[in-house]
């Protein structure tokens, strides 16, 4: 089961060109690099550790996320990040065959999660599901757009039209996606890109109307307490089911 551990840590001056070169220790300074500069958020002494195939990684699931249930199910994802052990877990094998920018958006979505974990002093509790993912989305999409690997543009674009096919009827309202359990429901019925997908444009359309800064005051709030809807309304100024209306409404708009 021997993989690879990468080191994750901020690095001042790290060229952002690094992620360009296909190497995975070179795009993770980057990522942080952006992570800490461009988007604030906290600096994560961590690791990337690269399992070498699907039973190996299935293997170090059920080790280190021994707190969770059906912990190797997981393994649909390929990669994971785990609050409890501050690192990042990845079936290297399977990421080996995404084309480079899509591995570093996995990457940097995984580390994503990590800086959210640490923004509540690693207390482990779990924010509305639907922003936790969407957030992890919109950082990681943001970052390929600052390393020249993706625009972020033509991914909303995407997302847009993908919002389109899916048709908002089959979409499900926000307050449907505020847990685990009702997370994985709806990847099962809609599908796991269509509710990754809504759930970035949400997240787009939450920091457009009320800046980055409260998204990151939101996640702080879970340092003492697990209640989600207060700290939506706190960060936010309007309870998550508002928002969730308006976000509705809003896409709505994209299939006129």
């Amino acid at each position: 089961m021997r993989g690879t551990d990468i080191p994750i840590a901020y690095v001042g001056d790290t060229p952002r060109r690094s992620a360009g070169q296909h190497d995975y220790d070179g795009a993770v300074k980057a990522i942080a690099a952006v992570m800490v500069e461009d988007l604030k958020l906290p600096r994560v002494d961590s690791v990337l550790y690269l399992y070498p195939h699907l039973g190996s990684y299935e293997m170090g699931l059920r080790m280190e996320l021994d707190d969770r249930p059906n912990a190797a199910a997981r393994s649909v994802s390929l990669a994971t990040a785990s609050c409890t052990r501050r690192k990042v877990l990845a079936d290297g094998e399977r990421l080996g065959r995404l084309s480079w920018p899509n591995r570093v958006r996995t990457v940097a979505h995984e580390m994503i999660h990590l800086a959210q974990f640490a923004l509540a002093d690693w207390a482990c509790k779990t924010p509305h599901y639907w922003l936790m993912e969407g957030f992890a989305e919109w950082g990681a999409f943001t970052i390929l757009d600052r390393l020249g690997l993706e625009d972020f543009a033509n991914t909303v674009d995407v997302s847009n039209r993908g919002a389109r096919a899916q048709g908002s009827a089959a979409l499900p309202l926000l307050d449907r996606l505020g847990s685990e359990a009702e997370w994985t429901a709806a990847e099962t019925k809609v599908g796991r890109q269509a509710i990754y997908s809504q759930s970035f444009l949400a997240v787009d359309f939450l920091i457009q109307r009320k800046g980055l800064a409260a998204v990151l005051d939101y996640f702080r709030r879970f340092r003492e307490s697990p209640a989600r809807s207060d700290h939506f309304a706190a960060a936010f100024g309007e309870d998550a089911e508002a928002f969730g209306a308006e976000f509705d409404a809003h896409l709505k708009t994209l299939f006129m």
